[in-house]
């Protein structure tokens, strides 16, 4: 009886190590884990690590967040401790969405503790995936040839925009050449400036817009622009004036004969004939016509009276 009293003893006593055994692993099975909410582009998505009621201090090692495209944001090392040996709370920490896609999360270095400094987690590293969407519509796919009478519309092509250099310095156009409100052929004409024109020019255009390289100028407190190959920093030469011939030729009728000055003798009959038969001829004019109707006129005038004397 004694010897089956003492193996019952050890039953009991055996079955309580068991009970009290499994009781301690229930109460080191104390685990954390994670969770995060998916965002759009450019907005925060924030990560929780959720800590059970039964620890009252923790230390979390770093959060890792890992994006679509390979590139990595991280928060530091977080230690939690409430004073009075109660729940310390969850931790909380954001991150930018930054690339559409499906970025990891990563939580290393998990240590939980309870109220008698032990420690009662076993997973120390957790994982969850954060879904970033990208809210701009995506471009219809193409559709096979003949699928469709109405055609694709057409992407409108993104507007040219230059970045202009400061600089001060003074330019000349080589041409006749358009001021414009803005860079562009399409911009509206302020004025035309002539060829060889001063002008200051307080800028010049990193790239090109319709093939031109565009110049930033100022002219008569006029601010515009102009394509940059119009402007030479040399100044126009003066124009030379030609000094006059000291012997200038001789001057010429309308028909392109020489005019030359007649002597004073010459000059005289001129007069006397221009007093006879009523005219002035001018210098240099041809008389002979009037020395044929004179003598026209006294041959009629002889032909008249010899008939009458007969």
């Amino acid at each position: 009886m004694r010897k089956t009293n003492v193996v019952k003893i050890l039953g009991v006593i055996a079955l309580l190590l068991v009970w009290s055994l499994i009781c301690s692993q229930k109460v080191l099975a104390v685990e954390a884990s994670v969770s995060a909410n998916n965002c759009n582009v450019g907005e925060n998505f924030t990560v929780t690590v959720n800590i059970p009621q039964e620890v009252s201090a923790y230390d979390i090692g770093g959060i890792t967040v890992t994006y679509s495209d390979g590139s990595t944001q991280s928060a530091p090392r977080k230690v939690g401790v409430n004073l009075d040996l109660s729940w310390p709370g969850n931790y909380s920490v954001s991150f930018p969405g930054k690339v559409a896609g499906n970025a990891r999360v990563s939580v290393n270095g998990v240590i939980l503790s309870n109220s008698s400094n032990a420690v009662v987690n076993t997973v120390t590293s957790l994982e969850t995936t954060v879904t970033i969407i990208d809210p701009t519509p995506a471009a219809p796919e193409p559709t096979e040839p003949g699928t469709s009478d109405s055609p694709a519309p057409a992407t409108p092509a993104a507007p040219v925009v230059l970045n202009f250099k400061n600089t001060n310095e003074t330019m000349y156009t080589d041409r006749r050449v358009n001021v414009r409100q803005s860079y562009g052929t399409d911009s509206g004409i302020i004025q035309t400036l002539a060829a060889g024109t001063e002008v200051t020019r307080t800028g010049i255009s990193d790239g090109t817009k319709d093939g031109y390289s565009w110049s930033r100028i100022s002219y008569n407190g006029i601010t515009g622009y102009m394509i940059t190959g119009a402007l030479t920093s040399e100044a126009p030469q003066p124009v030379e004036e030609v000094p006059p011939e000291e012997n200038p030729p001789e001057e010429q009728s309308e028909e392109g004969q020489e005019v030359t000055e007649l002597p004073e003798d010459d000059e005289a009959k001129i007069v006397e004939l221009a007093e006879k038969f009523g005219t002035i001829p001018e210098v240099g004019i041809n008389i002979m016509p009037f020395f044929f109707l004179g003598s026209c006129v006294s041959c009629i005038t002889l032909i008249i009276y010899i008939k009458k004397r007969i």
